[in-house]
This record gives C-alpha cells, sequence and structure tokens, in this order.
C-alpha cells in the first residue's frame, strides 16, 4: 500500500489547530465572545488571518480527497489524529457562529418557567439577550428538548457567567464528540477502512464540538444505532434514533431506517416482523418523547412547534432563497418574494417525497439502498422544503454514504462539504465587506447548485 505524504497529512492537523488560534486572536482583538459583529481586527489582519486559515483549509481537503478516494492512509494513526481534533476543536471560541448564546438563552428561559416553545424574548427572559442576534432574540425555540435539558444542565452546574458556563457547555458536549469518533473506530475496525471519512470529513469537530452546533448530538445517536443495526441490535437501534429525533426533529426521516433495512435484506414489504419493528418504534417514541416533553409542554400540539418556529425565519442556503434572490433582481422585493418563493418549493418537495416514496417502494427488491433513499428524502427536505439550509446539516450524511461505497455519493459529499463551508468563513470575515460577500457567494450559491451534482447517477441503484 502507498501511504500519503507527510505534506498531505500534516494539513489534517494544521488547519484544526490554525482554527483554533485564530479563535483566540478574534477574541483578543475584539474582547468578547460574541461573533456577529465582532471580527479580527484591524481590517488588514482579518483578511491574512482569514486567508491562511483558508488555505489552511483547502490543504485538508487536499488530503482528505487521497484519503476518501485511495484509502491510503495507516490505521494505526488514527487515534493521533482524533486528538488533535478533539482537543483543538475543545479549546476552539465562537468564531464561526453565534449559534451557543441562543442555547444559552433558551435554557436560562425555560428555567426561569418560559414557555420556550410558545414564546420567547432574549431581553425579557434570559441574561444573554446582548449576544443573541437581533433577527434570532423573539423567535421561539427550534432545538428538541434533550438538547435544551443538556444546556439547562450546564447552566444549573455553571450559572450565567459567560467563561464558566462557556467551559461547562463545552464538557457537555466532549462526551458526544469522543462517542461519535469511538463508534467511528469501531465502524473501521468492523467494517473495514473505507468508514474513514467519517471522522475525517470536518464538520462535525468544527461546526459541533468547536462552534457549539447541537446536530452533533443527534449525529452521534444516528452513528450508534448504525453500529447497532449492523450487528443486528435491533431494538436499541431504534432506541437511539428515537433520542436523536428528540434531541432535534430535522433528523425525523431517520426513524425509518430499520424498517426499510429490514424490507432490503428479506424483500417483503409487510409481514409479522414488519409490523413488530412498526409498533416498537411507535411506542417507543411516544413513551420517550412523553417523558421528555412533558416539562416543556401544555398540550399534545405543542410538540409540533417547533417545527412551526422554523417557518418565522428568513430563508437563507436554499432554492426559495436563491429564487427570490433572482425575483429581487426585477422587482426589488426580497421580502414579498420569500411569501411567494418557499410555498411553492415546500409543493415541489412533496411531490418529489411521494414520486421516490414510489419510486422505491417499486425498486426495493433490486439493490437500491434504504441509506441512499433516506438521504435523497433528508437532501430534500434541507435544501427544497425547509427554510434554511447550514453546514451542519451535511455532519449526518457521511454516515450513510460509506455504506454503499458509492463513488458518486462520495464525490458529492466531499465537494458538498468543502463548498459549504465557505459561508462560515464569510461570517468571520463579516459579510459586510468584499472578501466575505464572495465567500457567502460560494458558501451558498454553489451547494444550492450542488443539489444536481451527479445526481442522474445518484438516483440510480447499486
Amino acid at each position: 500500500m502507498i501511504y500519503m505524504h507527510k505534506d498531505k497529512q500534516f494539513g489534517f492537523i494544521l488547519f484544526p489547530v490554525f482554527l483554533f488560534l485564530v479563535s483566540w486572536l478574534r477574541y483578543f482583538t475584539t474582547m468578547t465572545l460574541k461573533v456577529d459583529g465582532n471580527n479580527i481586527e484591524p481590517l488588514w489582519l482579518n483578511y491574512v488571518t482569514m486567508t491562511l486559515l483558508i488555505l489552511s483549509y483547502i490543504w485538508f481537503y487536499r488530503g482528505l480527497y487521497d484519503l476518501i478516494f485511495n484509502q491510503d492512509f495507516q490505521l494505526s494513526q488514527i487515534r493521533w489524529y482524533v486528538l488533535v481534533f478533539l482537543g483543538s476543536s475543545f479549546f476552539t471560541l465562537p468564531l464561526l457562529s453565534n449559534d451557543v448564546f441562543s442555547l444559552w438563552a433558551y435554557a436560562e428561559a425555560y428555567l426561569r418557567n418560559i414557555s420556550i416553545y410558545k414564546v420567547f424574548d432574549a431581553n425579557l427572559h434570559s441574561s444573554f439577550g446582548a449576544y443573541v442576534h437581533e433577527n434570532y432574540a423573539q423567535l421561539a425555540c427550534k432545538y428538541g428538548p434533550i438538547n435544551v435539558m443538556l444546556l439547562c444542565g450546564a447552566i444549573k452546574i455553571a450559572g450565567t457567567n459567560l467563561w464558566p458556563l462557556f467551559w461547562m457547555t463545552k464538557l457537555v458536549f466532549l462526551p458526544f464528540a469522543f462517542g461519535y469518533a469511538y463508534v467511528s473506530y469501531l465502524m473501521i475496525r468492523d467494517f473495514g477502512k473505507r468508514y474513514l471519512i467519517w471522522l475525517f470529513i470536518p464538520i462535525w469537530f468544527v461546526q459541533g464540538l468547536g462552534q457549539f452546533h447541537n446536530d452533533l448530538i443527534s449525529v452521534f445517536f444516528i452513528a450508534l444505532s448504525v453500529y447497532l443495526l449492523q450487528k443486528d441490535k435491533l431494538y436499541w437501534g431504534i432506541l437511539m434514533l428515537n433520542f436523536a429525533v428528540l434531541a432535534k426533529l430535522t433528523y425525523l426521516p431517520f426513524l425509518g431506517l430499520p424498517l426499510m433495512m429490514y424490507w432490503q435484506r428479506n424483500k417483503i414489504i409487510i409481514d409479522l416482523v414488519c409490523l413488530k419493528i412498526i409498533f416498537v418504534q411507535i411506542l417507543s417514541l411516544c413513551l420517550i418523547g412523553f417523558l421528555v416533553y412533558v416539562p416543556f409542554i401544555e398540550s399534545f400540539m405543542d410538540v409540533f412547534l417547533p417545527i412551526l418556529a422554523l417557518n418565522t425565519e428568513r430563508p437563507a442556503g436554499t432554492f426559495s432563497d436563491l429564487a427570490s434572490y433572482i425575483m429581487s433582481f426585477f422587482n426589488g422585493d426580497l421580502q414579498g418574494n420569500f411569501l411567494v418563493t418557499v410555498p411553492v418549493f415546500k409543493r415541489i418537495a412533496l411531490v418529489l417525497w411521494s414520486a421516490l416514496s414510489i419510486w422505491y417502494v417499486r425498486n426495493y427488491k433490486r439493490t437500491y439502498s434504504p441509506h441512499l433513499f433516506l438521504l435523497h428524502f433528508f437532501i430534500i427536505l434541507i435544501f427544497i422544503y425547509s427554510h434554511r439550509f447550514l453546514a451542519w446539516y451535511l455532519m449526518v450524511i457521511p454516515i450513510f454514504v460509506v455504506m454503499e461505497e458509492r463513488v458518486d455519493w462520495l464525490k458529492w459529499i466531499y465537494w458538498m462539504s468543502f463548498w459549504v463551508m465557505f459561508g462560515d468563513f464569510a461570517i468571520a470575515v463579516d459579510t459586510d465587506n468584499l472578501l466575505g460577500q464572495v465567500l457567502m457567494v460560494l458558501g451558498t450559491v454553489i451547494p444550492i447548485l450542488g443539489f444536481f451534482y451527479l445526481l442522474p447517477s445518484r438516483l440510480k441503484p447499486q
């Protein structure tokens, strides 16, 4: 076997470490943890450091290409890179996202007996109002109850002082990051080196542990569920999927995985085992869901409030967002265009889901994978149906892509995960200047159009 040159492997270390250093540089030049409107100063230093960061990111992906498509990597080296990923991300400060302050605000508001899924005002209901962006200061909570409870625990222990709470939140996220890395190691050990990309697509440690995006929690549970299902531990796999959905409802489509895996293995749609799987999944979701939702809701319909809260946000990074901007060149009414494009693309998504479902049911006896079907379903959700697409939504995709050894899908996630991060780099640069605007275009328009990249090939059964 021919191993990667050391200069390419060095990129796996340089990028996460440099990201950590840049995050502290931003703090020392602004003296605040708040990201929005607080970029590295002076401007020339901002441009230089972000340019170097982007170059280190490109270097990382240069090595990642060889890893994914050549798999020329020594297995014994994994633990050292994982330590670099976890260690550097643990000590990285907010740089690419301001979301952690919203998480804290929701958790504190709940501890103050505020019904956060119905009404919320960061300035009135929490001590973090000054840190939450004005666009989100009055949005009802859209995070799952498990995520909120975890942050409530952090506040209970550390209080609301920023630095103690910051490090306690890191400690809350760390077990899930470590757990994801360990499950990835088990998959590599038990099922082959192709699972290395679970560890080396950087979204999980950059956006998850590094920038506090709680998708990491759901993705850990999904990864663990996939491992358990591969080991024929059906009921434990179902349980983990329930936890994933109750942490964040975005991952609801993946509840269908156990049933669809049974279809694929047995070439049958309905029998007693199918009905048993459906019964266990519904019963366990309802029971666990009742236990975790009871402290937060007053009626059953309140369960759906996080989904409704998504509709209160301005579209970003989706087909409806792009269409609205194109229309604004002709009518100049961006906000009015959203009222047109969002309902249209929601209906388009429903049509695509229906067509995809019918096609899958008709072809399930062939070698078309349930993993890829659910990925198509999820991608339609985040790019066409939903209001917003953000980089960390891709965190879950490597889990399913690699299982089928499909080069077309590997190329898709490689390039999508590469381009989407430029939107976050734009935030660190500042979207009010030219470089930030260019990076934002790269990080939004290319991923939206990337929906179609290799689409005919990706739709085909093996």
